[in-house]
């Protein structure tokens, strides 16, 4: 018993190290999701450790993928030939990794570094940028990357050979992105306050999609009271949005880190425009009223994450 919690306590400690490069890194290089792969041991297969920016249950679909799989795999080409897989915009992607756009219908820049030592690779770090990006990597981001990648493989190794090697959760962890400008307990009122004044209304949401935050005004257009809304899914929380594509919409606005937007009928027959402003903490909905003779215009297709390709 002693044994097992002193082996759990060693890769807690481990995997705090892993996190805080993680974030140094996407924080450092403007990256707006990112995971960190471990390989399986015996080689065969890669597994998603940790990602940030991105729900873990978004990456379900990609959380293990065969290191022999014939299928081009960014993930995979990177641990096989052990060096740094950039992909510079989504019509790069589209052309090297063609089977992909079945689970990355829009893929952004990304960076597949390899975790190697010496003696092995241990896994991949994944950077993903949002639009926007210059289509090369400049001389000072390949040096962090490199530089991260040595660190991460040296404390992966490191465990292995204290015997406490790190083995791939069957659900990868999810890292929360780090807030540096936390407000005052009177900003957040005076915050309240200006959105309460504004006719339209306004709601916050996790990456997610859960509310953090929503006014009078929104929660009386979607005809919900606020303790109801609260830490709920939007589409959980209101059932005429429970649909795939109003889902979809949110992670697209997501991933893309693009403001997008939706109309939507609330019953009987109320017509609502969302609008979804994202960033990396999270996405702000804007919620109007529509002319009621405004036919619902329907999301467009969604946009997964770019992690990897199928497995």
């Amino acid at each position: 018993m002693v044994d097992h919690l002193v082996e759990d306590l060693e890769q807690a400690a481990v995997r705090h190290l892993l996190d805080q490069t993680l974030a140094w890194t996407m924080e450092r290089l403007g990256a707006h999701m990112g995971a960190i792969c471990l390989v399986e041991p015996g080689g065969e297969a890669l597994g998603v450790e940790v990602c940030s920016g991105v729900p873990s249950e978004w990456v379900k679909p990609l959380q293990r993928a065969r290191l022999t799989t014939p299928i081009p795999d960014p993930r995979v080409e990177a641990v096989r030939e052990r060096r740094l897989v950039w992909i510079g915009s989504g019509e790069e992607y589209a052309r090297r990794y063609p089977q992909t756009l079945l689970v990355v219908p829009h893929p952004h820049a990304t960076a597949f570094a390899p975790l190697v030592t010496e003696t092995a690779v241990w896994g991949v770090l994944v950077l993903v940028w949002p639009h926007g990006r210059p289509i090369e990597l400049s001389r000072v981001e390949r040096d962090v990357i490199g530089a991260a990648g040595d660190r991460l493989a040296r404390l992966i190794e490191g465990a292995a050979e204290a015997g406490h090697r790190l083995l791939p959760p069957c659900e990868a962890r999810y890292l929360p992105r780090a807030r540096h400008d936390a407000a005052s307990e009177a900003e957040a009122r005076a915050a309240v306050d200006f959105v309460s004044r504004l006719p339209e209304g306004g709601c916050a949401l996790t990456s997610d999609g859960r509310i953090t935050f929503i006014d009078r005004t929104a929660a009386d257009l979607v005809g919900e009271s606020i303790p109801h809304l609260l830490g709920a899914r939007l589409w959980e929380a209101l059932p005429w949005l429970d649909e795939p594509d109003y889902e979809h919409q949110h992670r697209d606005a997501a991933v893309s880190q693009r403001p997008t937007s939706f109309t939507a009928t609330r019953p009987p027959g109320q017509s609502l425009l969302f609008q979804l402003y994202p960033d990396p903490t999270g996405i702000s909905v804007r919620i109007t009223p529509t002319p009621t003779e405004h036919h619902p215009q329907r999301p467009r297709p969604p946009d997964p994450s770019p992690l990897a390709g199928p497995t």
